[in-house]
């Protein structure tokens, strides 16, 4: 709150918020195992928060708060990114995996979460290019015109 207060109180246009995937944990494991599959159901850009954890609520608690600013006009840009599981190699952990994003792609998504023309209120997701992700990326691709570019590496996901 004071962080995305002062911001706006001193006239920054965007702010570009490091959520989690733990923002939306709990319906990730309602939609399980499904959404584990390249042809299941995959949480999209307009699910609201759905926490399973104080870290998820706090991290929810940040993205209504972006919302708010946006909605009375004390933002113009708010773009919450909900990062999948970050790290410079994929880990041996399947439900890890899942969610992973690497070096070259977290760098290149918030390049373009402060580059990109674009206004108003925006959830994106942060994982690679692994099939089994349970986001739809779809919003993350047309509003920042990015898309992962690193794959898992000696499996299939």
């Amino acid at each position: 709150w004071n962080v995305i207060h002062a911001a706006a109180e001193h006239g920054v246009r965007r702010i570009v918020f490091a959520s989690s995937n733990w923002a939306v944990k709990a319906l990730e494991e309602k939609l399980a195992p499904a959404c584990y599959r390249p042809e299941g159901q995959k949480i999209d850009s307009e699910t609201p928060p759905f926490p399973l954890t104080a870290y998820g609520l706090s991290k929810s608690f940040g993205e209504l708060v972006g919302r708010m600013f946006i909605d009375e006009g004390k933002l113009e840009t708010f773009v919450a990114v909900r990062i999948g599981n970050y790290g410079p190699s994929p880990s041996n952990d399947e439900m890890v995996r899942v969610r992973w994003i690497g070096t070259d792609d977290i760098r290149s998504l918030f390049r373009r979460c402060v580059e990109a023309d674009l206004k108003g209120f925006h959830v994106v997701y942060g994982v690679s290019a692994q099939k089994t992700a349970p986001y739809d990326l779809s919003h993350t691709r047309e509003a920042l015109s990015w898309s992962p570019r690193q794959v898992l590496a000696n499996r299939e996901t």
